[in-house]
């Protein structure tokens, strides 16, 4: 079992490694702002990892949806109550961070630019109000 953890875990370097070099690569001399916006944002400037970043939330949201299902299960919740906190506890923490990442960076977004009224058009999209929907709850 834990030579088969490792070779996952070898796995993940294996396809991580090489598109974190290729996000370097394509975002040498942009800003931190810009290299955000590259990783939440489809652009040229994303590559490979953002395609990581970007499959990671959708299986976050996936195991989040299962985790709301199977807890509403009283025999299952009853004997994971502690797994499901933790669970819900790391994926709010990941929504969160990935709805800061993309108002920090959506003014690099064409209809968006402006710093204060951009960001202010975003949030009142439907994708950003899912997206707080999403975590005001916790």
């Amino acid at each position: 079992m834990r030579a088969l953890r490792l070779r996952r875990l070898f796995e993940l370097l294996q396809v991580s490694v090489p598109a974190i070099r290729q996000f370097r690569a394509l975002n040498q001399g942009r800003t931190m702002r810009q290299k955000v916006h590259a990783l939440v944002w489809p652009s040229a400037y994303g590559g490979k990892l953002h395609e990581i970043v970007h499959r990671c939330i959708v299986a976050w949201v996936v195991i989040s949806v299962l985790a709301v299902i199977l807890e509403s299960v009283d025999s299952i919740q009853y004997v994971l109550h502690l797994e499901f906190i933790i669970l819900n506890t790391l994926a709010v923490a990941i929504f969160t961070v990935e709805y800061l990442m993309r108002m920090y960076s959506v003014v690099e977004e064409p209809g968006f630019r402006k710093p204060v009224l951009g960001r202010l058009r975003y949030a009142k999209s439907i994708s950003a109000l899912v997206d707080l929907l999403a975590i005001l709850p916790f």
